[in-house]
């Protein structure tokens, strides 16, 4: 039987990224003819080895290139080391370090989610549509929706991990000390923590104002970030999964982290302490929980102006235009919250949730 791909009821709003403006979130596999449970049960089975097959594509080239940039580093010293050896680290500890951010975003994507599906009480959107929106995230994606959505999802992240690697040895090689070696940059304690603070806000501010004009911006909305809010129920794994141009712009590389690091740089201790910290950060606001379990979060709620995961789970959820298909126009900081209260773009969702909450009773 042939088979073809429609989109189903709940998703006829659709975002035009895939399919000539049809969603590229939730599709329904469906038989132009009748069909027998073996045959369903086959056709299945073919999807599911296929995806099983981009994802570990995705996997091996995630963690080949870093491998590959250590042997390198390892062999090669002198003929792929930076000339600024006493400011930059070598580039056997640059693939040893992304190979380890990999490494750490896995383990900790798989604790968040862990805790997410253990503990429904924590969830920051109410519980019955939360069950429903993530029966819909696990049909697209573990084998028994759309292959065209999953080789998309996996073309992208294929894009992404080439696109970083390629821009880490450029300012690897480009920005002396970027990459700061062991000796590099040393200052007193006291020093160093101002310092980590003022770049975690260098860093939000930067990221705020990407994250934006991403929203206000019709042509970067429809495509750049809308990819990323295909899911308006996030959990840890599609944290990153983003297009190649926003992955870069809000990487380690991207303009915020550039410029954080080039006024106010951070010795290697708390260079690698920061980038951590800004993984957790990422991982726990797209967890889909609130609790003290989001360390990141649980650190910074005595900054001024504090956000927490619901704050950003809502700017998921939450879809302002059916004609135009965008996320909520509010809360796009990281790290703080300061920018959003600051500039007007702070909501608070907790007070709808528990409205839901109460109806549902």
């Amino acid at each position: 039987d042939k088979l073809t791909l429609v989109p189903s009821s709940r998703e006829e709003h659709g975002r035009g990224s895939i399919a000539k403006g049809r969603s590229s979130r939730s599709f329904a596999i469906s038989n132009t003819k009748h069909n027998t449970r073996f045959s369903q049960r086959f056709n299945r089975r073919i999807i599911q080895m296929k995806l099983s097959t981009y994802e570990n594509l995705v996997i091996a080239v995630e963690y080949g290139i870093p491998i590959a940039m250590v042997a390198a580093g390892c062999c090669f010293p002198e003929a792929v080391d930076s000339p600024s050896k006493n400011e930059t680290m070598s580039f056997c500890e640059l693939g040893f370090w992304l190979l380890m951010v990999h490494v750490f975003s896995a383990l900790y994507t798989t604790l968040q989610e862990r805790i997410y599906f253990q503990h429904p009480e924590l969830h920051t959107q109410p519980n019955a549509s939360k069950e429903k929106k993530t029966a819909d995230y696990w049909e697209n994606h573990q084998g028994t929706g759309n292959e065209a959505m999953a080789w998309h999802v996996c073309h992208q992240a294929l894009t992404t991990h080439i696109l970083l690697a390629l821009s880490h040895m450029g300012a690897y090689y480009l920005l002396p000390g970027f990459f700061p070696s062991a000796t590099a940059h040393t200052q007193p304690l006291l020093s160093v923590a101002v310092a980590f603070v003022l770049q975690l806000y260098i860093i939000s501010f930067g990221m705020y104002w990407i994250h934006r004009v991403m929203h206000e911006n019709e042509f970067l909305w429809k495509h750049v970030h809308s990819f990323h809010h295909v899911w308006t129920t996030p959990i840890s794994r599609i944290t990153y999964l983003d297009h190649p141009v926003e992955a870069w712009l809000l990487s380690q590389t991207g303009p915020a982290y550039l410029v954080a690091q080039l006024l106010v740089p951070l010795p290697q201790p708390a260079f690698y302490l920061l980038t951590l910290f800004r993984i957790l950060e990422s991982l726990e606001k797209h967890s889909g929980h609130t609790s003290w379990m989001n360390v990141a979060y649980s650190f910074q709620v005595w900054l001024p102006c504090a956000s927490q995961p619901h704050h950003h789970d809502y700017h998921h959820e939450f879809i302002r235009d059916n004609s135009k298909v965008k996320g909520c126009n509010y809360t796009f900081t990281a790290a703080g919250g300061l920018w959003d209260v600051m500039f007007g773009t702070r909501k608070e969702p907790f007070r709808r949730q528990q409205e839901l909450r109460r109806k549902q009773r």
